[in-house]
């Protein structure tokens, strides 16, 4: 509705118990009266006027407004706790002038390519936080109150810091391509972290100075080739809740043979795919593995031949293994589920 420039809303409202509430493409409308709702979701309009009336509300939505250039603090109530903020091009987030309480728990950014930094003091209490697809932003510090914390697609993002000790469990980064190193100090400064999530940063080689936090327990890393590479250096075996183990990254030859590689004994889900080797001592420890997947490992055949599973298995997928041509696993009495897929030869 292009031309609708008012809405006037009587008494308590044509609609008294409205609670979600979505305004798409009327870019002349602005709201007289305050409405109370729960939900607000405004797509494709430039008036941030029409957030005035906003008393109670919980959560919002802007997406595609263009002549968005700052967010209203000032306005937005203390009721409100999630904020997505999508498609927003010329959205700069500042620190206003003087003293702002944010209240927000669950914020969103997406596709805000004039965001270039994200001061924390913005985000006191946030605990869920999402950043994808900013293309300007090079560095950013990690609120101290953030549980849950994703960033991807960030293509010029250089820095990702902790400065004081976090509560947060969880940390995914994704498609980050010139980042190159994890926070320093993860042990002391993310000491209840239990979930890494790591997938196409191919400059990151290393993990930090002190090792992981010692809580740990599930560690993803997909399609990070200089970190994969240098995994003798990981030092998996001094985290002792570590139970699963996830590496998949696509086989290019790069990865140098070793002799052995020190896994955790307590790991209980293990999943491995286009590692140029693998060696039987790798698996012959891991007597609490209760989970394999194993896929396009050259050389499997004489592997599975030299290998002697972990009796502990309960669960074992094999796939993209073209040269394997027999298998015997009668020894593997615990396992319940099998399952063998892209292996013609077999």
């Amino acid at each position: 509705m292009p031309e609708w420039r008012q809405w006037h809303v009587l008494g308590n409202g044509e609609f008294p118990t409205l609670e979600n509430l979505s305004i798409i493409n009327c870019p002349e409308l602005s709201l007289e009266t305050p409405i109370q709702l729960s939900r607000f979701q405004v797509i494709g309009s430039p008036k941030v006027g029409v957030l005035e009336g906003m008393k109670q509300i919980v959560e919002l939505s802007i997406i595609g407004c263009n002549s968005l250039t700052s967010l209203p603090f000032s306005i937005l109530p203390s009721t409100l706790k999630r904020i997505r903020i999508s498609r927003c091009q010329k959205l700069k987030l500042e620190v206003p002038v003087g003293y702002y309480n944010m209240f927000v728990e669950d914020l969103s950014l997406e596709e805000c390519d004039c965001i270039d930094d994200i001061s924390p003091e913005l985000l006191p209490r946030t605990r869920k936080l999402n950043v994808s697809n900013c293309h300007n932003l090079t560095r950013f510090l990690i609120p101290t109150s953030t549980e849950s914390f994703y960033i991807g697609n960030c293509k010029n993002l250089e820095k990702l810091s902790v400065a004081l000790p976090s509560a947060m469990t969880s940390l995914s980064i994704g498609y980050c391509e010139k980042l190159k190193w994890l926070p320093d100090h993860m042990q002391e400064l993310l000491p209840s972290l239990n979930g890494l999530h790591l997938s196409n940063c191919p400059e990151i080689e290393s993990f930090p100075q002190g090792g992981l936090p010692f809580n740990l327990q599930q560690l993803e890393i997909i399609n990070c080739k200089k970190l994969v590479n240098g995994r003798k250096e990981w030092c998996l075996q001094g985290l002792p809740r570590l139970r699963e183990l996830e590496l998949v990254i696509y086989h290019d030859g790069s990865d140098e043979e070793m002799e052995h590689w020190e896994l955790p004994f307590s790991i209980r889900r293990l999943e491995v795919s286009n590692l140029k080797t693998i060696s039987s001592q790798d698996l012959k420890s891991l007597t609490s593995l209760e989970f394999l997947y194993i896929a396009y490992l050259p050389h499997i055949q004489s592997l599975l031949e030299e290998w002697r599973l972990p009796s502990s298995l309960s669960e074992l997928y094999l796939y993209g293994h073209h040269e394997l041509n027999s298998l015997g696993l009668c020894y593997l009495t615990s396992l319940l589920r099998l399952r063998i897929g892209n292996c013609c030869n077999l």
